[in-house]
């Protein structure tokens, strides 16, 4: 739907670009004069000319000209009165405005001539005297403009000269309408059109009236009235075989050909543009014959033959060329980009709508201009950049605004309506979805309607208004089989069949599915058959037939290698594993997932088309979940075949590549700690593999040639050899970006050796949705335990948490009904707490003792301190699998932190590639920078102080100036050429931000964290004299967190809103101030990517206000994705808080924290403990609420 409208509504303005200019008596085809009375040549003008040199006409002369440095162009003749004229001029390399002025100086008629097409200009004197005609350069470039002018005729006026003039002044007029592009421009346009072709037809003149009616067609069908244009369209063409004005034939067949092309009627459309391709050629009309092949090409885009369509583009780009038409080559350009697109060919499409918009500005072609922003648009939305997308689609939307043309408005809309979508912005993608549907189905075009529909209920259903999304499938159903659009028509079979397998229909959904198969099997489409067949296989395998299940999955198995769909076979390889294992075969079923596993890790790309992310990486993890779950009941029949060792192993992997998949999804640029070069190549290969490999899963029988498979899987293999041999020189040259982008997972015996002591117990947690896991790794062994599954573990701790932070007010909440939930909340926790550690941690509750715990967390277990947990009683290694028998609590429910140092990790592996990246680094010289108080509003009281008291806020212990003057350079750098768009995005990105994790609700009101200042002097209070800085206000801003300032300090201080979102992790990250010392907004959120960019080789990192949105769907990349980010950064660990704490408490625990390590030299694992305790042992801070929050992560040596 992206593509359809915008192609369709192109090829419908094709026929204009000749008409334009091969028509106008201002504009009938001239005849060449070789031996003219008088040949001049006049030479462009100097720039320095005080005024425009006026060269003299006279009958029958034929001047050159050349425009350069003046844009103006000036000729006078003597007429006299009642006398009719005609002129010529002929345009070698750019278009033109022709104005012609009676004596007196007033305006006749002005008109646009273009280059390559004879434009003849027609007028009778009303008076004798001086005529004067201007040519006027539009050309916006510096390319050569040349002209011939010829003066053919000068005699008296007949009265049928007299119904020509009219009929060419109206339609010079309605031609000047159509160029401003605007919705009552058009409607005006038709008026004129329709007065020339009255006095066409009073002068005899079928050939211009057939233009006429033509031009009439053209302009209803930019207005979105298709079957209005065809009427008119049918009537030229019937004029023009009467006068037998083959070119004109041509011209309106390939405009029939385009409507019926918008109609959705590709066989009638493939018809009339077949026949206009041979006339063309039989009469030898080149241009004719271009156009033809243009309209050719997109009727192949609409059967989906993109190769087919490449061909006849390029054979009418060739023509384009050889004619020297700019025009025609833009359109063919344009085409070929979206082609590209189809092909997945980013580079292609990116030069090939370059090369377009190029021209298109150089014309001043508006219209053009917006077909190729769009396209672009599209572009980069497919390619996951939205910013850029937004921006291309608002260049394209300003251009659009005074026309109501619905198809351009359509495409804009569908386009930001899809880059919502992907933002997670549900809603306000449906009512872009919406508007472009309102749009199409007022046009009459009800192919594209039926897209729309499509799209629409794609939407609903994913929102789960499944009733809704059933409405708009069944109205598009209705709609395609009318056509008839056999392939849309079994896509939205197989979706309503989808709708009713999710009310657990099976009988329906069976029935559309096997008539979606049906007409897929006609068209011999292998991939979408595949689909169908797992869809199938998928009601069989629910309602238990698991033979028939197999049977119909091994059935797609076949038809996606056939079609070279490895992302298809990967799902249906997991399938068949599935049946496998619930049929006992559980060695089969391993054989299965493990060739599924294999190739996505070799397949290296990733997938940005929105149908392949629902159903590859939504299921990714499962595939894991599977693939562990597998793993351990094939260790429960053989303890001692390593297989436990194995699914250690596997989660270790699926942690480091949803953590990949998380900074995809944020557009993480991430440049630092890499050679550039190696990431620019790096980058190159990825496109190209990214593009062959979608290409490749696209393929389908009807659109490829018959070598093309085996030729694309050849390309495949050779770009993954010559990537996988760079991915080994960035491996030995940037180790840091290596680990980050190729994990590789420790084994066992590497964790045991390289992450842990012998007074360290690792617990790595792995949460599936048929079960979950636990593995408790030691120096010298491993056990593993099975949990309850992931939904039972998720709601606990989610109740855990909310109780944590019930002391947190609530908008609108009376003190009593405070103080009452309040009371709930704190006789509840001690249930819940001790019901959660007894699952999560009973079963190796002997092996606690008083080690150090090492805590691997997914999911929502990442949004609990295990610290707050009281320890459990030891049940023995089969686990307790839900809440009954939890027993008694020892040690009077003291919580683990207070007999062990607790520390967080992202994957175990990660920790030992810190310790190699700091080994052999040198310590940063001063102790703590602190980044507190930031001003958020420009209605903050501190706007308006002076500068002194402004400067007074920011404290530098040694040097109380230092680094200022640069921030404020760096700060205005960092808003600086932004245009509006992109500053709207960003604020819409900072209160989605602010929104998911309660902060803001209704606008950008972000509350003053003034308690942080406090904060920020009582860590200065205990830093060695000079080796702080304490940065505030204004100070704490983007700039200085970029800066190279903070390089020099061991630890660096967070004191502001930490976003943690765990359902949006793109929205993750650190808000300081907004707005500058004179209230001007600026950018002041320290994005997910702007984190992994930082050079910030500190030793600790401290997060001290986060606000965490813990959301619906808890992926778990909120928190970890911030904490990898700062460990990319170059801090081993990081300090981070779960939930925003009450202000007092966190300065207290704040400055004992500092206390011990800055004044008694504990390392952080162990200062972070020793606050904590001392917290909970006074009355005034014993509630969870007020420490347990601070977790740290990463290093605990």
């Amino acid at each position: 739907m992206l593509r359809e409208s915008l192609r369709l509504i192109i090829i419908a303005c094709m026929p204009l670009i000749t008409i334009v200019s091969d028509f106008l008596e201002l504009r009938a085809c001239a005849t060449s004069d070789s031996s003219p009375a008088h040949h001049a040549r006049v030479e462009a003008s100097t720039a320095n000319e005080d005024t425009d040199p006026v060269h003299p006409l006279v009958l029958g002369s034929l001047v050159e000209g050349e425009f350069s440095a003046d844009p103006i162009h000036s000729y006078e003749l003597q007429v006299d009165s009642g006398r009719y004229l005609r002129a010529v001029i002929d345009l070698v390399d750019a278009d033109v405005a022709l104005a012609f002025f009676e004596p007196g100086g007033a305006k006749i008629t002005e008109l646009r001539c273009y280059a390559n097409r004879p434009t003849p200009l027609s007028v009778i004197a009303e008076r004798s005297g001086t005529y004067r005609l201007e040519l006027r350069s539009l050309q916006e470039y510096s390319a050569r403009a040349r002209y011939r002018l010829k003066i053919e005729e000068m005699r008296p006026a007949t009265r049928q000269d007299r119904n020509r003039i009219a009929a060419k002044k109206a339609f010079a007029e309605a031609e000047q309408l159509r160029a401003e592009w605007r919705s009552e421009s058009d409607l005006k346009a038709i008026e004129r059109y329709e007065e020339a072709l009255v006095n066409w037809k009073a002068a005899g003149e079928q050939r211009e009236e057939s233009t006429a009616r033509r031009n009439i067609g053209e302009v209803y069908d930019l207005l979105g009235k298709p079957h209005k244009a065809l009427q008119y369209y049918n009537r030229s063409l019937l004029i023009s075989q009467k006068v037998n004005d083959s070119q004109g034939v041509g011209e309106t067949l390939n405009s029939i050909g385009s409507v019926y092309l918008r109609l959705g009627k590709n066989q009638e459309g493939l018809e009339y543009c077949t026949r206009a391709l041979n006339l063309s050629r039989e009469n030898s009309n080149q241009r004719g014959e271009a156009q033809a092949l243009n309209s050719l090409g997109e009727v192949y885009a609409g059967f989906g033959n993109m190769l087919k369509s490449i061909e006849f583009h390029n054979q009418a780009l060739a023509l384009w060329l050889e004619l020297n038409d700019r025009r025609g080559q833009a359109l063919s350009l344009l085409f070929l980009g979206h082609n590209y697109i189809d092909l997945c060919d980013t580079q292609r499409a990116v030069e090939s709508f370059e090369r377009a918009l190029f021209l298109w500005r150089a014309m001043n072609d508006r219209r053009g201009q917006a077909r190729t922003l769009i396209g672009l648009g599209h572009l980069y939305s497919r390619l996951g950049e939205k910013q850029q997308a937004l921006n291309l689609y608002n260049q394209a939307a300003e251009l659009t605004r005074l026309t109501d043309d619905a198809v351009y408005r359509a495409s804009i809309s569908n386009g930001i309506g899809f880059v919502y979508e992907e933002l997670g912005e549900k809603q306000r993608a449906l009512e872009c979805y919406k508007q472009a549907l309102r749009l199409l189905r007022g046009a009459g075009l009800r192919n594209d309607e039926a897209q729309a529909l499509m799209t629409t209920a794609d939407v609903h259903f994913t929102l789960g208004d499944n009733q809704i999304a059933l409405n708009y499938y069944s109205q598009a159903l209705s709609i395609f089989r009318a056509l008839p659009n056999q392939r849309m028509e079994s896509y939205a079979l197989r979706n309503i069949g989808v709708v009713y397998e999710s009310w657990g229909n099976k009988p329906k959904a069976l029935g559309y599915y096997n008539q979606a198969l049906a007409l897929k099997r006609a068209g011999e489409d292998n991939r979408w058959e595949a689909y169908i067949l797992n869809n199938i296989a998928d009601v069989y395998n629910g309602s238990g037939e698991k033979q028939k299940a197999l049977a119909h999955y091994k059935r797609a198995l076949v038809l996606n290698r056939a079609a070279g769909d490895n992302f298809g076979e990967t799902l249906t390889l997991c399938s068949i594993a599935r049946v496998e294992r619930d049929l006992g075969n559980l060695q089969e079923g391993l054989v299965q997932v493990e060739a599924a596993l294999k190739i996505i890790e070799s397949l290296r790309t990733k997938v940005v088309s929105r149908e392949l992310r629902t159903s590859y990486f939504a299921s990714e993890r499962q595939r894991y979940d599977f693939y562990i779950d597998l793993l351990m009941r094939l260790h429960k029949e053989g303890p001692s075949q390593g297989h436990d060792t194995a699914a250690l192993q596997a989660s270790e992997r699926s942690r480091a590549r949803s953590l990949l998949e998380s900074l995809a999804e944020a557009r993480a640029d991430i440049r630092q700690g890499v050679d550039p070069a190696l990431l620019e190549r790096e980058r190159s290969l990825r496109q190209k593999l990214d593009d062959k490999a979608e290409r490749q899963m696209r393929l389908t029988s009807e659109n490829f040639k018959d070598d093309e498979p085996a030729a694309l899987a050849k390309e495949i293999r050779d770009l993954t050899t010559e990537y996988e041999e760079l991915q080994a020189q960035i491996r030995s040259k940037s180790p840091r970006y290596a680990a980050l982008t190729q994990p590789q997972p420790l084994s066992l015996k590497e964790i045991q050796d390289q992450v842990l002591d012998d007074s360290t117990l690792l617990l790595e947690y792995a949460l599936g949705d048929e079960g979950s896991y636990l593995w408790a790794v030691t120096k010298s062994g491993l056990t593993a335990h099975p949990l309850p599954q992931r939904a039972q573990i998720e709601r606990l701790a989610r109740q855990v948490h909310d109780l944590l932070v019930a002391p947190l007010p609530i908008s609108g909440e009376t003190a009593a009904q405070y103080r009452a939930r309040l009371t709930k909340a704190n006789s509840g926790y001690s249930q819940q707490a001790s019901d959660l550690s007894q699952i999560v941690l009973g079963p190796v509750a002997d092996q606690l003792e008083n080690r150090r715990l090492l805590i691997v967390a997914e999911g929502a277990l990442q949004y609990v301190p295990f610290g707050a947990l009281p320890k459990p009683q030891a049940q023995g290694d089969t686990g307790a699998r839900g809440r009954g028998d939890t027993g008694k609590l020892p040690d009077a429910r003291l919580p683990l932190i207070v007999e062990h140092e607790i520390v967080s990790l992202p994957p175990a592996s990660v920790l030992a590639v810190l310790r190699r990246e700091i080994r052999e680094r040198q310590a940063a010289s001063r102790a703590v920078a602190v980044l507190a108080d930031p001003v958020f509003e420009s209605d903050d009281p501190r706007v308006v102080h002076d500068a002194g008291a402004v400067r007074d806020t920011r404290t530098v212990s040694d040097n109380g100036t230092r680094g200022r003057g640069d921030t404020r350079k760096s700060k205005g750098a960092g808003s600086r050429g932004r245009g509006a768009l992109a500053r709207f995005t960003q604020v819409s990105e900072l209160q989605r931000a602010l929104r998911d994790v309660g902060i803001s609700r209704d606008g950008l009101s972000i509350p003053r964290l003034l308690s942080t200042r406090q904060e920020a002097e009582a860590i200065m209070s205990v830093a060695p004299m000079g080796a702080g800085m304490k940065a505030t206000d204004f100070q704490a801003s983007r700039a200085t967190a970029t800066g190279p300032e903070l390089r020099q300090y061991r630890i660096v201080h967070f004191a502001t809103h930490g976003l943690l979102n765990s359902e949006q992790p793109q929205l993750s990250g650190l808000v300081l101030s907004l707005v500058d010392e004179r209230g001007k907004p600026q950018d002041g959120f320290l994005r997910l990517h702007d984190i992994y960019n930082l050079n910030l080789p500190a030793d600790l990192v401290v997060l001290s206000a986060c606000n965490t949105g813990l959301g619906r769907e808890v992926r778990g990349e909120g928190l970890v994705g911030i904490v990898r980010g700062f460990m990319y950064a170059g801090a081993p660990r990081v300090v981070a808080s779960l939930w925003k704490v009450d202000d007092e408490a966190t300065a207290e625990l704040m400055k004992r924290f500092y206390q011990r390590m800055l004044q008694g030299g504990m390392r952080p694992a162990a200062a972070l403990r020793a606050a904590q305790v001392d917290m909970w042992q006074q009355k005034k801070w014993h509630s969870p609420y007020y420490w347990a929050a601070f977790v740290l992560q990463g290093e605990w040596k």
